[in-house]
């Protein structure tokens, strides 16, 4: 198959990552490459900036992530940084139920990661946590955005690591996803969590849900995925406004909130 110059294709160790338009010619051809060889495969809707700018609340992701949360080796972060039992944390496969853990311990990672011009990431296996540079953690500690603190990470010997913070969220959403978004349910069979996957397209929720919210940024009550099961996170149009125009947001994703 002759790779199209439109087509994207990042490489590292153990995994291929390709994104290629559904207009593509090609694309139909590799999406049965996938399904033949069990690969993941994944759809994703952008939106222009008209979209973006008139939506009161958007569902945001980093798509840069960084690094794995330490120890590594048997999921042992997960009975470290989270109240998870011991047993879950010897899982051999990194799709483990994760859909109701708490956080006790700061983040432990090998090293900081190497920002150059980006500000905000995301860890691999960590779908529903934000990390900032010093930089972008200054100017947001600076702004009148509210709803976050900081929370800083460890390296493996349990010292600080410099020039980078997670953003600790305070507030929950009330439940109010719109069963029209929603593209079938699962059900987590450790927990029995149910866990919602999506159709392509703008999140849809009920206004109700959002009533005494005077925060810029907030956790769904909902749970989304098919395997491992997290959190969205959903920042407010002010919270958009003022990283877009720091320039802050090289790396993150943009999905509006539809209220009705």
């Amino acid at each position: 198959m002759n790779i199209s110059k439109d087509i994207i294709v990042e490489d590292s160790p153990g995994f291929l990552s390709v994104e290629i338009s559904e207009n593509d010619k090609n694309c139909f051809k590799l999406s049965n490459i996938m399904r033949a060889n069990s690969a993941f495969e994944t759809v994703e809707t952008l939106f222009n900036q008209k979209e973006i700018d008139e939506a009161e609340w958007l569902y945001v992701r980093s798509k840069w992530q960084c690094a794995y949360p330490q120890p590594r080796d048997g999921l042992r972060y997960l009975s470290i940084t989270y109240d998870a039992p011991l047993a879950m944390a010897k899982s051999s496969s990194p799709f483990v139920c994760r859909c109701n853990l708490q956080q006790v311990s700061p983040f432990v990672l090998n090293r900081t990661p190497v920002w150059k011009s980006k500000c905000f990431t995301m860890l691999n296996w960590v779908y529903d946590e934000l990390f900032v540079c010093d930089y972008a953690r200054k100017l947001l500690e600076q702004s009148d955005l509210r709803g976050f603190g900081f929370y800083e990470l460890l390296d493996p010997k349990g010292n600080m690591l410099g020039d980078i913070s997670q953003i600790m969220i305070h507030d929950t959403l009330k439940k109010g996803l719109n069963e029209s978004c929603i593209d079938k349910m699962s059900t987590c069979l450790n927990c029995g969590e149910r866990k919602h996957i999506l159709k392509p397209g703008p999140l849809i929720y009920d206004r109700k849900a959002f009533c005494g919210i005077e925060t810029d940024i907030v956790k769904t009550s909902e749970i989304f995925g098919e395997i491992t099961g997290s959190r969205y996170i959903l920042v407010s149009h002010r919270f958009y406004e003022f990283i877009h125009k720091k320039g802050l947001d090289k790396t993150i994703v943009y999905v509006p909130v539809q209220l009705i």
